[in-house]
């Protein structure tokens, strides 16, 4: 049987947090999520791509919707490579530039500094418990649904 983790990161790549709010979100994701098997945090000395692992099936462009997961695949090669430093890339089909994070992805992925990362929930993450995070942690977050 697969693991499945709910991955919470900042929508803002560039977001970090205090040690103190890290620890203020985990308890509290702890005290209010009965139904998971662990809470953990991680803090990258690098951009990261969080990725919905075997969820994940495609990439399309934002503009035209045209599928470009050939070309974002070396994309991200060559992104790699500069450890993330420039996220910034011109899609195929349009010729637009935009950020490559804000690629419509089959599930949610994104760029993050950090991640607070839940093991095989048995529930949703509320409305409620997100607007807590997003203000206690002072960002935006995406969830982003991974299975192992």
């Amino acid at each position: 049987m697969s693991d499945q983790y709910t991955c919470i990161i900042s929508s803002d790549s560039m977001h970090v947090v205090s040690n103190n709010q890290v620890q203020q979100a985990v308890a509290i994701i702890e005290a209010t999520c009965l139904l998971t098997d662990d809470v953990s945090f991680k803090q990258f000395e690098t951009l990261q791509f969080i990725d919905s692992g075997q969820n994940f099936s495609h990439v399309s462009c934002p503009y035209c919707n045209k599928e470009i997961s050939e070309w974002w695949s070396e994309q991200m090669d060559e992104l790699y490579a500069s450890q993330f430093s420039n996220l910034y890339v011109n899609v195929p089909c349009c010729g637009i530039t935009t950020m490559i994070g804000q690629l419509h992805y089959s599930w949610p992925c994104g760029f993050a500094q950090y991640e607070i990362r839940i093991k095989n929930l048995g529930e949703s993450i509320s409305a409620e418990l997100l607007v807590k995070l997003e203000h206690l942690l002072e960002t935006t977050l995406l969830l982003v649904y991974q299975r192992v």
